[in-house]
């Protein structure tokens, strides 16, 4: 472990390499982004630049790997952007086990962060839609579980060992505040998961979601998509779970905390243009919209129970600072469910939207047939139910 991130040790990294044709290698460096336990290099090579990684622990199961190269052929076989997986020299295969753990080598793709322009927004939806259409013809026969962030029994079960564990480090008043959000937060989560029953979610059709769709896992160049990363989570579930969770994480603000104070709100425009993006392939329809708002919240309290847990029993002081944070955020987002389900309904200019982006309609995922009609799905959106 140097820093925060694991690092391949020893002649690890020179055995793994042996084991890929790769030419003469000319240059290789640690990569400290994305999952902290799963050690990544930057490989400079006689073949070209490559990215080999080695898979966490508890992700590298050979059902679950092998799912995630299957769905990444099956959208590259489509001509979607993911990052091409190299096949080793010892069996052929594109997951490489040596000495205990899995490895992975993928093209590099040179491309940019987001960037928050409207161009990439439009893309960020669109790009989603696109994934569900894929996988819901072509992959049937994907072995996934069901179920994500709503109604987990597993958040619910950490929630209640939370509230009552002693937090804090022996800050009687910051004990007191975890407290308070922490069970405000378990509340908000079951008062979500209700609701979003209540609006018929369970009777949607599944189909196969990418569970992580957030501007790290988005490589652009200006507002096209390079490549869509990590499809190391993938569940079945109906898809306005992706889509509530991928527009949650494109419109939180990038100045939610700059020492002025702590905005819980999410930027609506933001959001509108995410949605004209997923629209601009796949009308989403007015009972959908009805529970995003309520989903974000399930979202929010998830990454507190899953993502954070660990963190506050240990009485981290960062970790403190994001459950204050995320509790506000949660709060901000029932409050306003109704003024949030209210905007995203607003009829809107794709045109005008799409100019401003600088891409044709085609690059932004509206085919020049489907112009009018996606034009037309901001002004008189499917009937309650129809999906």
């Amino acid at each position: 472990m140097k820093g925060d991130h694991l690092h391949f040790h020893g002649d690890e990294l020179a055995i793994v390499l042996s084991r890929f044709d790769l030419g003469q290698i000319s240059a290789a460096a640690a990569f400290d982004r994305g999952c902290k336990r799963s050690p990544k290099a930057k490989i400079v090579c006689e073949k070209g630049t490559f990215l080999l990684k080695r898979r966490a622990s508890g992700k590298d199961s050979p059902e679950r790997v092998a799912t995630s190269h299957r769905i990444q052929t099956l959208l590259l076989n489509e001509g979607f952007p993911t990052a091409r997986l190299m096949t080793n020299r010892v069996d052929g295969k594109t997951a490489l086990t040596f000495d205990g753990h899995t490895y992975e080598l993928f093209e590099y793709v040179r491309g940019k962060r987001f960037h928050r322009t409207v161009g990439q927004l439009i893309q960020a939806g669109a790009m989603l839609a696109r994934y569900h259409r894929i996988l819901a013809s072509s992959g049937a026969e994907l072995t996934l579980p069901t179920g994500g962030v709503h109604q987990s029994g597993q958040v619910q079960k950490i929630f209640r060992k939370l509230v009552a564990a002693d937090l804090g480090n022996g800050n009687e008043t910051l004990r007191a505040s975890l407290q308070r959000a922490l069970a405000r937060l378990g509340t908000l989560y079951h008062t979500a998961a209700t609701r979003v029953n209540q609006l018929g979610y369970n009777d949607w059709p599944l189909v196969v979601t990418h569970c992580d769709w957030h501007p790290g896992n988005l490589l652009f160049d200006n507002g096209r998509i390079l490549a869509v990363l990590d499809h190391d989570s993938p569940r079945r579930q109906p898809r306005i779970a992706d889509i509530a969770c991928g527009m949650l994480q494109f419109s939180i603000r990038a100045d939610a905390s700059d020492g002025g104070g702590f905005d819980p709100s999410i930027d609506m425009k933001s959001a509108r243009q995410f949605l004209i993006g997923y629209d601009s392939f796949d009308v989403v329809s007015v009972a959908e919209i009805k529970v995003i708002p309520w989903l974000m919240i399930e979202a929010i309290a998830a990454r507190v129970a899953v993502g954070l847990a660990s963190k506050i029993f240990d009485g981290g002081e960062a970790a403190a600072s994001l459950i204050l944070m995320m509790d506000a955020r949660a709060a901000w987002m029932a409050d306003n469910a109704q003024s949030i389900i209210h905007e995203l309904l607003k009829p809107m200019d794709i045109p005008t939207s799409m100019a401003a982006t600088g891409l044709s309609i085609s690059d932004a995922g509206v085919t020049s047939g489907r112009r009018e009609g996606a034009e037309l799905i901001f002004q008189t959106r499917p009937a309650e139910k129809t999906l």
